[in-house]
């Protein structure tokens, strides 16, 4: 058996590399930029106003700052897409929309509310605080030539708007890693089947396409297996021309009807590692065959819910040239916990902030793992490593199952 730190290295070490690759904008959301992107032209691109008003030369109304009214004279307008092309003089004002240029002849906008209009060619204007108000002047956002996004950026909604404004529509970006689902066992049947005395619905699927659609992976195919080596063998070499990443479940510990390994070994792929000393999923199995990685994890939910979380979706988010970290928060543990086996366990618990603010940590009573309850109730898990002793009130690190929102 290998360690917990181990695996990660291995793994990190033999993850597929993706190369870079243009797509449309619209298909861009969740990738990773690998460009840095520089702005081609000034932000606004032209001096526009904030408001429904007046555009005016401030000349023409400074004395309304110490409470006079002035009158000024309408002789026209710059509406959102139709700038005024005359030129302001003395005494005089257009009518502007929210974001219409600002004629260079103006310097001022005054809000709508803060005038009265006299007749169809008068506006008094009633308050006013300074020259310049209410505009936004070319450039304020960011200039010709500026970086506004940085290689290694997550492409959000708002970074794809930004990328629309500027026109860029065929950003470089990492490709969703393509991954292979392959879950064995004959006594699985579909969560949506009856189950029959001696057999169990079939979890694994559902649970790891849904984490990998969330995690930003493409699910190229999943094939649904049973215990027969030849079959599994199939399709792991269908699967291997397919995807980056196989995951498999079951199949990977010591029984009679254990053959992913061999199944693996049959089609070239060459074993990286077999058995972590972690307690859930020690029987965890990776291998590699030219740039496709394979892991196997225990056919057990909790140990396939936790080889996932722990391993695979911080490699996933390698893979896509994000940082490798597990989300995690300090919380001070309820009780006392102990590890006497020789293996790290990985404890789930449930997290509640105190009224003192600080997060507590609750072990779950039940850690067993044919039990999906023990993650679906649970808010993530601590590492409890060989011979450790914690008493309660220490603080612990919490691997959350989520990442953010619930544990900012």
């Amino acid at each position: 058996m290998i360690t917990i730190e181990q695996a990660t290295e291995i793994l990190k070490e033999n993850a597929p590399v993706a190369q870079p690759q243009r797509v449309p904008l619209m298909h861009a959301s969740g990738r990773t930029l690998m460009e840095e992107v520089k702005a081609s032209f000034d932000s606004p691109s032209f001096n526009n106003s904030a408001m429904d008003g007046y555009a005016v030369r401030w000349q023409d109304i400074e004395t309304v700052a110490g409470g006079l009214p002035v009158d000024v004279t309408l002789v026209g307008e710059s509406s959102a897409g139709t700038p005024f092309n005359g030129r302001l003089q003395r005494g005089q004002a257009i009518r502007i929309s929210t974001g219409a240029a600002v004629p260079d002849s103006a310097d001022t906008v005054v809000p709508v509310e803060d005038t009265v209009q006299k007749d169809d060619a008068t506006i008094s204007i009633l308050q006013a605080r300074a020259k310049h108000q209410h505009i936004r002047f070319r450039g304020e956002e960011f200039a010709r030539g500026q970086t506004i996004l940085e290689k290694g950026a997550l492409l959000t909604p708002a970074r794809i708007a930004l990328l629309a404004s500027v026109g860029r529509d065929e950003p470089l970006i990492i490709p969703a890693p393509r991954v292979a689902l392959c879950i064995t066992g004959s006594e699985l049947v579909e969560h949506n089947e009856q189950a029959v005395f001696g057999q169990v619905r079939n979890s694994n699927g559902p649970m790891l396409h849904s984490a990998l659609e969330r995690d930003g992976a493409h699910v190229v195919g999943e094939w649904r297996l049973g215990d027969d080596p030849q079959k599994i063998a199939r399709a792991l070499d269908e699967a291997a021309e397919q995807a980056g990443v196989i995951i498999t479940t079951g199949g990977v510990s010591v029984g009679n009807h254990d053959h992913v390994r061999a199944a693996a070994q049959t089609c070239g792929f060459d074993t990286l590692f077999w058995k972590i000393r972690q307690r859930p999923g020690k029987p965890m199995f990776a291998a590699r065959k030219g740039n496709t990685l394979l892991v196997g994890l225990p056919g057990n939910p909790v140990s396939a819910f936790m080889g996932y979380t722990h391993y695979l979706q911080p490699l996933l988010a390698f893979m896509q040239a994000q940082p490798y970290e597990r989300p995690m928060i300090s919380a001070l543990l309820q009780e006392d916990a102990a590890n006497r086996s020789n293996r790290v366990q990985l404890n789930r618990v449930t997290l509640h902030k105190g009224n003192d603010g600080h997060w507590k940590a609750q072990l779950l009573a039940r850690q067993a793992s044919h039990m999906p309850t023990t993650v679906a109730h649970a808010d993530g898990y601590i590492q409890l490593d060989i011979n450790a002793r914690l008493k309660a009130g220490d603080r612990v690190q919490v691997y959350t199952f989520q990442k953010g929102v619930n544990f900012l």
